[in-house]
C-alpha cells in the first residue's frame, strides 16, 4: 500500500512540475522541492533506524542507498546473528587498540608482525595508515616489519611533523638493528614531501640504506591508458636487463 502512497504522490507532483503555467511562473522549483518534503514526511524510516542508516552512511565508500539497503539487510537476519554483530563491534571497541611499538592495529600490547620472530627486523617499511599493511601483507612478498606513520604532511590540513608517528621512527632506528628503510607513501605531492622529508631525517645514518618504493606503469596496463605523470615516474625507475 506504501508503494502505490509513493507512486501516485509522485505522480501527482510531478505532473504540476510539467504543467505550462506553472513554467511561466517559475515555481516549478518550489513546487519540486516542496513535493520532496511531503516525500519525506510521509516515507521516512522510523527514527531508531534512521540514525542507524545516518551512522553507515558516514563510512568512506558507503553512500546513502547502501546504508538503507545495509540496515535492511540487519533487520531481517535472525534475532541472535543481528545481536552477534552488535556485541562483536562493542568487543571490538574494548579490545582493539594501537601497537605499542609500530601503531599498527593489535590485540596485545605489540601486534602479530612485531611480535613475529621469523620476521626480519632490519627491514622497516613506512606506511600511511595500517590498511596499507594489509596490501603489502597480501602479496607475501615484504618478510620485514612496519612503522605507522598516521598520515603525511599537508600543511593545507594542519598535519605536520608534529602530527606523524616520526618521534617513535627515530626512536626505533636508534634502538633497532635496522639496516633498510623502505619509504612506501603515496605517489602525490604530499607523500612525496613525506618521503623528502624523511630523507632528510636520516641523511646521516651512512650504515641505513634510504629506499622508496617504485612507481610507473601497473602490471597488465597497456600505455594507451597511462597518465603522463605515470610514464615520467616508469623512465626515472627503470631497472637494467640482465644479459645471459
Amino acid at each position: 500500500m506504501i508503494n502505490i502512497k509513493r507512486i501516485l504522490l509522485f505522480v501527482f507532483f510531478r505532473g504540476l512540475i510539467n504543467n505550462n503555467c506553472f513554467r511561466e511562473c517559475g515555481t516549478s522549483l518550489l513546487i519540486f522541492n516542496f513535493s520532496l518534503f511531503i516525500f519525506n514526511l510521509f516515507f521516512m524510516y522510523p527514527k531508531k533506524m534512521q540514525k542507524v542508516i545516518d551512522w553507515l552512511s558516514s563510512l568512506p565508500g558507503m553512500g546513502r542507498k547502501s546504508a538503507e539497503r545495509a540496515v535492511i539487510h540487519l533487520l531481517d537476519l535472525p534475532g541472535k546473528s543481528l545481536r552477534d554483530f552488535a556485541g562483536d563491534i562493542l568487543e571490538m571497541e574494548k579490545s582493539i587498540h594501537r601497537c605499542s611499538l609500530c601503531g599498527n592495529y593489535a590485540e596485545a600490547s605489540l601486534c602479530g608482525i612485531c611480535q613475529d620472530k621469523e620476521r626480519d627486523g632490519r627491514l622497516l617499511c613506512l606506511v600511511e595508515q595500517p590498511r596499507d599493511t594489509a596490501l603489502f601483507e597480501k602479496s607475501s612478498k615484504f618478510k620485514g616489519r612496519y612503522h605507522i606513520l598516521g598520515g603525511k604532511l599537508s600543511p593545507l590540513d594542519g598535519i605536520g611533523p608534529d602530527e606523524l608517528n616520526l618521534k617513535s621512527l627515530k626512536d626505533r632506528v636508534e634502538k633497532e638493528s635496522i639496516t633498510e628503510i623502505i619509504i612506501a607513501t603515496s605517489a602525490d605531492v604530499e607523500g612525496e614531501a613525506t618521503a623528502d622529508y624523511i630523507l632528510d631525517m636520516f641523511r646521516d645514518k651512512g650504515d641505513i640504506q634510504l629506499s622508496r618504493i617504485g612507481f610507473g606503469i601497473p602490471y597488465g596496463a597497456t600505455l594507451d591508458f597511462v597518465s603522463t605523470q605515470s610514464i615520467e615516474k616508469a623512465l626515472q625507475n627503470r631497472v637494467p636487463l640482465r644479459r645471459q
